[in-house]
Parts: C-alpha cells; structure tokens; sequence
C-alpha cells in the first residue's frame, strides 16, 4: 500500500499519519475552535511539510494548490494567527509558507523596536511586552 508522499506503508497506518502534526485540521482534538471549520481538513498532504526533499517545481504546485484552498477557507485568519503565535516552522498555514511567515513575524519584530519620534524621525528601540 502507498502512503503520504508515495512512500510505502504499513495495513492499517493512517495515510496521514507522518504529516499530520503539521496540518491545522490535525488539531482537532487541541480544542481550537476554528479548526472545525478549516476547508484544508482531511488534505494534509497538500499542506504539510513532506518527509523527505522534493524538486522545487513539485514544492511550488503543492504550495500553490494549498494556497487556492486557503483562499476559500473561512477561517484564513484565525488559522494565521495560529500559526503565528504558535510559531508554526512548518507546512502551509492560514495561506502562508514558513518562509513567508518568517518574514511576517521579522517583519513585526521590526516594527516593535521602530517608534517614530514626535518630529517624523525613526529610532531604534524596544517595547515593553
């Protein structure tokens, strides 16, 4: 029997089973609400990070069908925040890609230690959590 990613796999093993702690529909059982509403349940596949390294023309299509199904999703939002705060480094979030989100939260990391000054000029310095 073939499994994720055409690796072979064992009776009886859920299909999902390597990939599945990356996935938002995974979480079901973690109590967060918005996850029942996630379009991406039962597609971890499409939206975890595979097991093994693939050719980045296979990368980009898998991103980009999980990108169209979060597209539609009607908790995107909360699915990103998830991740974000979460700290998700993993797989395809709330429309997202760790890279991409690595550059949110460097981004917002940024924009903390910025403050504009009375007179429009930018400094450097950190807020207080």
């Amino acid at each position: 029997m073939v499994g994720s990613f055409g690796k072979p796999q064992a009776p009886g093993v859920a299909v999902t089973q390597c990939t599945t702690r990356f996935h938002p529909s995974s979480l079901l059982e973690s109590g967060e609400p918005w996850q029942r509403e996630a379009a991406c349940r039962g597609e971890a596949e499409l939206f975890a990070e595979p097991p093994v390294a693939e050719p980045m023309v296979v990368q980009l299509r898998r991103e980009e069908a999980a990108k169209a199904v979060c597209a539609r999703c009607p908790v995107l939002l909360e699915c990103r925040a998830y991740a974000l705060r979460t700290q998700q480094r993993t797989g395809i979030w709330g429309g997202l890609t760790a890279r991409e989100r690595s550059a949110v939260r460097a981004r917002e990391a940024r924009r903390q230690r910025l403050l504009v000054t009375d007179n429009g000029s930018r400094r450097d310095r950190k807020l207080s959590a």
